[in-house]
């Protein structure tokens, strides 16, 4: 007989605390060419948006007011073409995208 015993591993992977995420958010025009604008819904909270670069440095920063739905325009003239990570803050609750730039 080859194998003697069998232990099994439970390992779980994914995303953890759900009930935080931020849902609706979005993201446009993607891929982009100077400037993104990001859509969010009404959450009774200020939110709070920042473009980061793929090591971490913040490119753009804006806060938005809590009673409004709308797009937030980001101006992002100037940084060359990539990926980069598109985080919304409102509350205790957060959604990250990712935008190209081209």
């Amino acid at each position: 007989m080859l194998f003697r015993s069998i232990r099994v591993v439970q390992a779980f992977t994914g995303t953890t605390n759900v009930a935080n995420t931020l849902e609706g958010v979005k993201v446009f025009p993607n891929p982009s060419h100077g400037y993104i604008q990001v859509a969010i819904p009404v959450t009774g909270s200020a939110s709070v948006v920042t473009i980061t670069d793929a090591l971490g440095r913040t490119i753009e920063t804006k806060n938005t007011e809590a009673s409004i739905s709308k797009a937030s325009k980001l101006e992002i003239h100037g940084i060359p073409a990539g990926l980069y990570a598109v985080k919304v803050v409102s509350g205790s609750r957060t959604c990250t995208s990712i935008a190209e730039v081209q």
